[in-house]
């Protein structure tokens, strides 16, 4: 389940904003940030795409396929951008760039 990447990221960038231990960030927390941005850099897909229904060609960025909790899957469109999915990469992704910035590293990759 993808949100589940987000949601682990949430207790590296929760210890890091309750101490501000910046070595700590550099040496732990932002590799398990930064890799659960990757994930999600990879997850989701921009439409048109050929493993996305066809009815969303709108040129955003998708979660497909997503499922929130222990859901299951009704119709084809319960695939796609479950809330809980999209809010913690949202989450992620911004956790990972406010970390980048702190650290003052991988300034190529907050662009993504």
């Amino acid at each position: 389940m993808a949100y589940m990447t987000g949601w682990m990221m949430t207790r590296y960038w929760e210890y890091y904003q309750y101490t501000r231990d910046k070595a700590w960030l550099a040496q732990k927390g932002y590799p398990m940030i930064k890799d659960c941005a990757l994930f999600y850099l990879d997850f989701l897909k921009k439409a048109p795409h050929p493993d996305l229904p066809s009815n969303l060609n709108d040129g955003k960025y998708h979660a497909f396929p997503s499922v929130a909790g222990e859901s299951g899957f009704k119709k084809p469109m319960d695939l796609c951008d479950q809330s809980q999915v999209i809010r913690h990469a949202r989450y992620c992704l911004w956790a990972a760039v406010e970390a980048s910035q702190a650290l003052g590293i991988d300034e190529s990759l907050r662009t993504e």
